[in-house]
């Protein structure tokens, strides 16, 4: 998962007139990646409480690198 607010949301903007894609492509795109990112918000916390029992090590790892991955 790769830029869920922001990020994947400013990368669209850039590229489409480069890709030459039109404004319903470009809003449903943004649109995907910000319900993705919200929901993620939500069933994140609840995942990791369940895989790591709260443990605010784990549980933070796994928030971060999949809510703001860095690049590899």
């Amino acid at each position: 998962m790769c830029g869920n607010a922001v990020c994947g949301s400013s990368a669209i903007g850039t590229v489409s007139p480069i890709v030459e894609a039109d404004s319903k492509d470009k809003g449903i795109s943004i649109t995907i990646v910000n319900v993705t990112g919200t929901i993620l918000m939500v069933v994140l916390p609840l995942l990791t409480g369940l895989l790591y029992h709260h443990d605010t090590l784990q549980t933070s790892a796994m928030i971060g690198e999949l809510c703001n991955p860095s690049v590899k």
